[in-house]
């Protein structure tokens, strides 16, 4: 991918927040510049925006990233920007942001919503209730961050 976009001079940035979709497996060789979540005791080797400190939130932290990335740019080259997030395939972990509307004590323990997704665990219909609302709420959660980006782009 960067060398057929380098040659027709654009620069090539990928940024990621995990999911398989990552340095181990390749991805980086794509691009010119690869930015992606990582533990800690690895950003010192990296040139990450804000100095490497991340959210904790999948999907939140990408999109300030890339915004981060957009805003420092100094040449008008064009450039091919991948934005990848895993963050809604993990809706089961019902995040406080995501659960902010619900009454906490019909809300399960950490692991229990993934168990009845794998049919490790018989859910009940309140909790397939509780799955749908907070897949919702990570899409909602998604479309904010998208549409911060998309501000960012036509702003810059």
């Amino acid at each position: 991918l960067d060398s057929h976009l380098s040659q027709a001079g654009y620069e090539t940035v990928g940024f990621s927040d995990g999911g398989f979709v990552d340095a181990r497996f390749g991805l980086a060789a794509g691009f010119g510049r690869y930015n992606e979540k990582v533990e800690d005791a690895e950003l010192a080797s990296l040139d990450l925006p804000r100095e490497g400190h991340f959210s904790q939130v999948a999907g939140e932290s990408l999109f300030d990233r890339t915004i981060e990335y957009l805003e420092e740019r100094q040449d008008d080259e064009p450039f091919f920007a991948f934005v990848q997030t895993f963050s809604v395939h993990e809706y089961y972990r019902a995040r406080p942001w995501a659960t902010a509307g619900m009454d906490p004590r019909r809300l399960r323990k950490e692991g229990y919503y993934l168990q009845c997704l794998k049919g490790e665990r018989e859910g009940t219909p309140g909790d397939w209730r509780t799955l749908r609302a907070l897949y919702q709420a990570e899409m909602h959660h998604l479309d904010a961050g998208l549409a911060r980006l998309l501000d960012a782009i036509d702003r810059l």
